[in-house]
């Protein structure tokens, strides 16, 4: 079985802006602190996942939020 992922990325002001889809083995795959990795100068790292109805409610299996820093900082 594969699961759909949704990834979001919340901007400074709160507002949550879609970052991309792709599909999993496990429903398990990141974890709130989880690294998403460094692009363009930035660590992506996740600060929460939902699964169940609410993630089904918007297409997905699995949503990740995504707070994008300088590579290594620390999320608040």
């Amino acid at each position: 079985m594969r699961f759909h992922y949704g990834y979001f990325v919340l901007l400074p002001n709160g507002i949550a802006v879609r970052s991309g889809d792709d599909f999993g083995q496990t429903p398990d795959t990141y974890k709130i602190g989880s690294s998403m990795g460094v692009k363009n100068g930035k660590e992506g790292v996740a600060v929460e996942v939902v699964k169940g109805n609410a993630a089904r409610l918007n297409g997905f299996d699995v949503i990740v939020f995504i707070v994008e820093n300088q590579p290594g900082a620390m999320v608040p």
